[in-house]
């Protein structure tokens, strides 16, 4: 057999089989022709393993999709502390199989235990060509929950196969950080990604199915291996361009998987009645949380366990010691399926609703009426905390910081300001002094001394406070809101946010962050965009002034710091002509969000001793910028805004004589979910303005530091020559 190959001709001299068993191993020999060179032969082992198919099913409406997890031998023979592997449902073809796309069902049935929909076929991919034949063919297909017929597990087939569902907003958490947290389970490791495609691809890639009309969520890469990252996408003529389905999952995040499935709201059940049913441990934990309400509790059950008792007695419920009868949820206000046994559940949960009483079944999430949080009782404050049923050990762990950050004053303190409501309504007439009045009540000496001196002592406070009230001035409070993660937010920014009459923002604060104001604070967009400015800065620097003079607390949102390259000082400068106060929070600077997300050390000893951020706004042309010698010298550098004159800022530095292998990294939406790291040196920064993909913010680090960076997450600059639009 001949193969051409450029200029090369591939001849197998032998083949030879060397093990039939579970695997059938070959020793295949090789000749390598090339005009002017001596031949090449060679021997190679080669694992015949058949063509094999793999499937993400997933579910469009409630936005899941299905995984399995199992035992893989080969694994064992490794340092791996887990053998047990995520993976996409595979498999191989049958002989008996007519195509792959029914090898592909068959194996969605006997392992998910589903009848997936829909099929799309999104790619060939080889496993392992080096040294394995299997040839995979990828598909998409969906299902509902009406599409399950089994348990799945492999069963039939002697395998033994967990069937995990999962949320796609769980893939995407995945796919950012390298783990997976599944219900209460520890982190499983970081995946692997291995797979060699059969066309050229790189190390991960997405694609979309045009059936669908999706991007799709991830490929399932074969029965070793996990899932590829959403990254690239083939275009037209084959090749594979950057970018196109890269934020995916990172939108659909920001859309749908941040819209919740349930309504959060507070039920009245003083006095009324609360049916449990059920005797077992289950039903115990349910009269143990409903007893710190003032619900009438009835459990119906024929027996009790010794921790059902106890906690019925200690609640002083009703017990009904017999079986259920629809009848029993008649007049009751809620009703509770805890039996243990999905029958009997059923039957409580059917009951309940041709009564027309919402129903929880516990564990039973998929026929819930409505979940049952974890409680933080503060009376007459609570907090409760709901994960929906995919995560209730993740919602005790809130509710833990939560305990921790609300006194046990706390109910006191309410109970104080209800008491107070009417006598504030009469002397503060307008609605600014109100909420003034009310915030020095929770925050100030109110609270103090209710917790050092009682309850009694903190009325008298509250008091003088009525009587020294004066009207509220306006206040302006610069925010550095951060890269954008909710999380890198400081404690000090939530605050003041809580606190905002109004919250003027710039377009790169997400919209999550901007949300984490006070909720009837006014939100004023001031945003600026290259090259569409929609409010000038002098227009925004009387906001902030007209805004503050009518006595309103002002909070001024910006990106990253408001001391960097935030043009916070004409800001401060209008303030301050003005006579309004004003204070400033800092913020995470794009420069040290990106290195901590990234993994770059902006400062190394023996390296670099110091670190210089730079704006390339600024950069047009032939003049070499301040910060340059400063390059030259050894200091890492980093450049804000960029990423259009990338190009320039490379020719000018090199021309001064800093070396082109100099290591660069580029770091696009720093510290969020769709973040993008790529690497490179200094003679390859150029390729960073045409790389039409790279659309977000992005930051620039020059130095030598950078090749001290754990960066083999990255991608490069270099590895893709024709930079255009997909």
């Amino acid at each position: 057999m001949n193969v051409p190959a450029n200029d090369r001709r591939v001849t197998v001299t032998h083949s030879t089989r060397i093990h039939d068993g579970f695997i059938r191993l070959d020793q295949v020999g090789i000749r390598v022709e090339r005009d002017g060179h001596a031949p090449i032969t060679f021997e190679r082992t080669v694992h015949d393993h058949g063509p094999a198919v793999s499937v993400l099913p997933f579910d469009e409406a409630r936005r899941t999709a299905v995984v399995v997890r199992q035992l893989r031998v080969p694994i064992l023979a490794t340092d791996d502390p887990d053998p047990f592997l995520i993976e996409a449902c595979a498999g191989l073809i049958d002989p008996e199989d007519p195509d792959p796309e029914t090898a592909c069902r068959r194996e969605g049935e006997e392992e998910l235990g589903i009848r997936v929909r829909d099929m799309q076929s999104v790619g060939h991919v080889y496993l392992c060509p080096g040294t394995v034949t299997e040839a995979i063919t990828l598909y998409l297909g969906r299902y509902t929950e009406a599409d399950r017929v089994s348990a799945g597990g492999g069963i039939d087939e002697d395998e033994d196969i967990d069937v995990i569902e999962l949320p796609l907003a769980e893939l995407d958490r995945w796919r950012t950080d390298g783990t997976i947290r599944f219900g209460g389970r520890r982190p499983f490791p970081p995946f692997r990604i291995g797979c060699a495609p059969a066309r050229r691809l790189p190390d991960s890639f997405s694609a979309r199915a045009p059936a669908f009309g999706i991007p799709c969520p991830a490929i399932p890469a074969g029965p070793a291996y996990l899932w590829w990252q959403c990254h690239r996408v083939p275009s037209p003529d084959g090749l594979i361009r950057p970018g196109a389905a890269r934020t995916m999952l990172a939108a659909s995040a920001s859309t749908d998987d941040r819209k919740l499935a349930v309504f959060p709201a507070f039920h009245q059940v003083a006095g009324r009645r609360v049916v449990i049913v059920g005797g077992g441990d289950e039903a115990a934990a349910k009269v143990r949380l409903l007893s710190e309400t003032s619900a009438a509790l009835v459990v119906v059950a024929p027996s009790l366990s010794p921790a059902a008792r106890a906690a019925i007695a200690r609640a002083g419920a009703e017990w009904i010691g017999r079986d259920f009868a629809p009848g029993d949820v008649a007049g009751a206000v809620l009703a509770f399926a805890a039996s243990g046994e999905e029958v009997d559940d059923r039957a409580v949960v059917d009951a309940a609703r041709a009564a027309g009483v919402p129903v929880n079944a516990v564990d039973r999430p998929e026929i819930c009426d409505f979940y049952v949080g974890a409680l933080v009782n503060r009376a007459p404050v609570a907090v409760a905390i709901t994960s929906t049923g995919t995560g209730p050990v993740f919602a005790r762990h809130i509710r833990a910081k939560i305990e921790a950050m609300l006194p046990a004053e706390t109910g006191a303190l309410a109970r104080i300001a209800e008491s107070l409501r009417g006598k504030i309504a009469s002397v503060f007439s307008d609605g600014v002094d109100r909420r003034r009045y009310w915030e020095r009540f929770f925050a100030g000496r109110v609270a103090d001394t209710l917790r050092t001196d009682g309850e009694p002592a903190a009325r008298r406070v509250a008091d003088a406070l009525i009587g020294g009230r004066r009207p509220a001035d306006g206040y302006v409070t610069l925010v550095g809101a951060g890269p954008g993660a909710e999380d890198l937010l400081t404690l000090r920014a939530q605050r003041v946010l809580q606190e905002a009459d109004v919250i003027v923002h710039d377009q790169l604060v997400p919209d999550a962050v901007v949300a984490m104001g006070r909720r009837d604070a006014e939100r004023v967009p001031v945003g600026k965009a290259k090259g569409a400015h929609s409010v000038t800065q002098d227009e925004i620097n009387a906001i902030l002034v007209e805004r503050a003079a009518r006595g309103e607390r002002v909070v001024r949102l910006k990106s990253g710091d408001p001391m960097i390259f935030g043009r916070a000082g004409e800001e401060i400068a209008a303030l301050e002509a003005a006579g309004v106060a004003y204070e400033i929070v800092p913020g995470v600077t794009a420069a040290l969000a990106a290195a901590s997300s990234a993994r770059i050390p902006l400062t190394l000893r023996g390296v670099s001793s110091s670190v210089v951020f730079a704006t390339g706004h600024d950069q047009h042309g032939s003049v070499l910028p301040d910060w340059a010698n400063l390059a030259l010298s050894g200091a890492t550098v980093a450049v804000y805004m960029g990423r259009t004159v990338a190009g320039r800022i490379a020719t000018q530095l090199m021309a001064a004589g800093l070396p082109g292998v100099t290591p660069v990294a580029v770091v696009e939406n720093a510290a969020r979910a769709d973040e993008t790291v790529l690497t490179g040196s200094l003679d390859s920064l150029p390729r960073l303005s045409r790389r039409a993909d790279i659309d977000g913010p992005v930051l620039i680090v020059i130095g030598e530091a950078v090749a001290h960076a754990g960066t083999s997450h990255a991608e490069r600059l270099d590895a893709f020559p024709e930079l255009t639009a997909a």
